[in-house]
């Protein structure tokens, strides 16, 4: 429900015409939420991030967007992660850090990824493995 709130609140800083309350919600094949009347605002884009205790909300007037944002895990099994979804080169490069380093990289990579399949509206329909 905050998140809710929260995005309702940004957006209408953009918009001022247009009340929290009055903004309409759709998500598109994948999932990715949009505004419902697109051809009030053609260009415009927003995306959510969440997370324990972190809410992110990117919003643009001109062309399209992704964020993501990741609650940091120190026990993670990470290589076992990056292998399974990560593309060969990432998970090679991965292997070769210490186990520091390896989650830094890690959670930079995990939330490029991320940010970049919800940039182009299609979620996990794009495996993460198929780009780097």
């Amino acid at each position: 429900m905050l998140t809710r709130y929260f995005v309702r609140c940004i957006l209408s800083i953009y918009f001022p015409y247009i009340a929290p309350a009055e903004w309409v919600f759709k998500t598109n094949k994948f999932g990715r939420p949009e505004i419902s009347e697109a051809s009030i605002l053609p260009d415009f884009s927003f995306n959510l991030s969440h997370t324990q205790n972190i809410i992110v909300c990117a919003v643009t007037k001109s062309g399209t967007l992704g964020i993501d944002v990741e609650h940091v895990l120190k026990d993670r099994p990470l290589q076992r992660l990056s292998d399974r979804f990560f593309s060969y080169q990432e998970a090679s490069f991965l292997n070769n850090l210490d186990e520091i380093e390896r989650t830094t990289y890690f959670y930079k990579i995990w939330t490029l990824k991320e940010a970049f399949i919800k940039a182009e509206g299609k979620g996990l329909s794009i495996a993460l493995d198929s780009f780097w």
